[in-house]
């Protein structure tokens, strides 16, 4: 099975300084600059999700009343 992704050009304009520091890294990692660029913006779509997910959570946990010592009892009871 293939997969295939789209892509788009994406324009970002950043200080030299910024851009010297990107492609010391890229360097250092052999990776390209965009091979650099693309994998900072995933993170910061999956620490966006991840967020989105934790305030979720949060809520959640809140209108059921949960506290943090009946998490932790859930989590030792898990390790016995």
């Amino acid at each position: 099975m293939r997969v295939t992704t789209s892509t788009t050009l994406v324009e970002v304009l950043l200080s030299n300084d910024v851009l010297r520091e990107i492609d010391a890294g890229a360097s250092e990692q052999h990776q390209s600059r965009e091979e650099i660029l693309e994998g900072l913006a995933q993170r910061y779509a999956s620490d966006r999700r991840w967020r989105r997910i934790q305030t979720e959570v949060s809520t959640r946990v809140q209108e059921l009343g949960i506290t943090e010592d009946d998490v932790e009892d859930l989590l030792d009871s898990i390790d016995e």
